[in-house]
């Protein structure tokens, strides 16, 4: 499978380096939700984009499995961000809306490539954000999401450098 497609890779210098991310020991609630949110629509609404255009059965059931399990760290953050009072934007951040956007213009084996480059990423970043916070967080609520988030989006990094690789 061949990497690094130019729109989608120039999409993902917008992403923060997981180094800086984990070097921000004062990270906001705030900004910690906002992260995650907009890295969880991220990757269900990429993912619903790939069940639709993916090529390769392995895409696809990658996919579904993203959907899932995004949907389901997406509500455990909304129901802590509800018990801190923090809000959860509706809306994905610009890095996360352009990249989605490359994702959606692109076809065929091409898309399939293009989709998994972003998966590992967008789950690199999540790693790094999710971990950091978990180690420095305010919010006892949100540190146990972020907690519980990281082995879970490790795991989905591992599958996309896996599938990266073939």
């Amino acid at each position: 499978m061949k990497l690094f497609h130019a729109p989608v890779a120039m999409a993902m210098l917008a992403f923060a380096s997981p180094a800086a991310l984990a070097q921000d020991a004062a990270m906001s609630a705030q900004d910690y939700v906002a992260m995650a949110a907009s890295s969880d629509m991220f990757e269900i609404q990429s993912s619903q984009i790939a069940l639709e255009k993916g090529q390769s059965d392995a895409v696809k059931q990658f996919a579904q499995e993203m959907v899932a399990d995004h949907d389901q760290t997406s509500a455990q953050l909304a129901a802590a961000a509800r018990q801190e009072q923090v809000e959860v934007p509706s809306a994905m951040m610009e890095k996360h809306a352009t990249m989605l956007e490359q994702l959606g213009n692109a076809s065929g084996a091409e898309f399939d490539a293009a989709y998994i480059e972003a998966q590992v990423m967008a789950h690199q970043e999540a790693v790094a954000l999710h971990s950091s916070y978990a180690e420095n967080g305010e919010s006892e609520p949100l540190k146990e999401v972020a907690e519980r988030a990281v082995p879970i989006v490790s795991e989905h990094l591992e599958d996309a450098q896996a599938m990266g690789n073939m």
